[in-house]
């Protein structure tokens, strides 16, 4: 429930960016999802407790119904890409104090959506307890919890789409009364690799945290012992997400830092620690383009200083005429709620004050002479 309740918390904050490109507008809640090598993006409005799923072409512009799924979603951290379909999962509570984690698919090319798994989310039973998903060696996979009164299991959780059955491989057993054992905290997988930020204790109060890559056979990678500003930041800060791309890593703190590092062989250099939102994407080459929480600005990665680089968004040009109006004025303040990066695509979804939510497309080479 506390990851439920920092997600809000997340969603309410807000920042500045402006992009150049169409636009298209939703008078109701709506929720993005990913965009898509083709120049499609996949969304989802909520009207009271029912979501509608749709594709929006930037090409041809158009609009494709996908269908419907029943109850109050909360939570949808990422979504998978794996051979024309989009797997997620997400926090639906019901009545009482209960929820549950419900596993979608929405099959991209017959343009329809299902729902795979519900899991409970209740005490003393097994649960999937993460929203977070990634394609891993033909599989999706999570990190599923499985507790009681004294230990809580760990274990990777494994969808297989061509069977469509489940595995789950054992990551590790603490004990909640002497603060003992293994428990991984995030997990993220870009097809080949999989990585984990982990906590290991032999004995109470001496906790050790690692950060663990394998292949896709399983075989060790990497395993660096965390150790100044990311084991304090860590330790600290908690981990919500983790993503990496290159020799780059980026976790999402529990709570409003951020840190971004450099995996140089055995150890992880801080860039940033600092309160950014990183863009979402579906493709782990994607180099994401971060933004300050409070700040009308955003960052770009500077790989040959390892620095953040800070863009002020008066640096963009060719503004569509209802962002200039709306940044002109002091009563109407454009914010961004996210930003989406794929191939050669940006999308950015705009909400404007006493205005529509507007999304607006660019091309990353517009971005790219922007900010170089």
């Amino acid at each position: 429930m506390k990851r439920i309740i920092l997600s809000i918390l997340l969603f309410c904050f807000i920042c500045s960016i402006s992009l150049s490109g169409c636009q298209i507008s939703y008078g109701k809640t709506t929720d993005y999802l990913g965009l898509l090598d083709d120049n499609r993006i996949v969304y989802r409005i909520f009207t009271k407790q029912i979501a509608m799923y749709y594709t929006y072409n930037y090409d041809t512009k158009e609009t494709v119904y996908l269908g419907r799924t029943e109850g109050f979603h909360l939570n949808c951290d990422t979504a998978s890409l794996l051979n024309h379909h989009l797997y997620f999962y997400d926090v639906i509570s019901e009545e009482g104090p209960h929820a549950k984690n419900a596993f979608y698919d929405i099959d991209l090319k017959n343009s329809t959506v299902s729902e795979v798994a519900v899991f409970e989310m209740k005490p003393d039973n097994k649960t999937v307890s993460t929203s977070n998903s990634w394609p891993f060696n033909d599989t999706i996979v999570t990190i599923g919890y499985e507790s009681d009164s004294q230990y809580c299991s760990s274990s990777l959780v494994c969808y297989h789409p061509d069977t469509e059955t489940w595995s789950y491989k054992p990551l590790g057993v603490y004990n909640n009364q002497t603060n003992t054992g293994i428990y991984p905290l995030a997990i993220y997988a870009d097809g080949s690799s999989l990585y984990l930020i982990q906590k290991e204790a032999a004995k109470p109060e001496a906790e050790t945290y690692y950060f663990i890559q394998y292949d896709a056979d399983g075989n060790l990678l990497n395993r660096i012992l965390l150790s100044g500003d990311i084991l304090n930041f860590v330790k600290e800060g908690g981990v919500w997400s983790l993503y990496i791309w290159n020799d780059y890593i980026y976790i999402t703190g529990a709570l409003v830092e951020d840190f971004l590092g450099h995996i140089e062989g055995e150890q992880i250099t801080e860039i940033a620690q600092t309160q950014l939102l990183k863009s979402h994407s579906l493709y782990a080459n994607d180099a994401p383009v971060f933004y300050n929480l409070y700040e009308d600005c955003y960052y770009t990665l500077d790989i040959t200083a390892d620095k953040l680089l800070k863009h002020s968004h008066q640096m963009l040009t060719g503004y569509p005429n209802e962002v200039v109006s709306a940044l002109a004025g002091s009563e109407y303040r454009t914010h961004l709620h996210n930003l989406f990066t794929a191939y050669d695509n940006v999308a950015a979804v705009v909400h404007h004050n006493k205005q529509a939510e507007k999304l607006y497309f660019s091309h990353r080479e517009t971005i790219g002479d922007i900010t170089v």
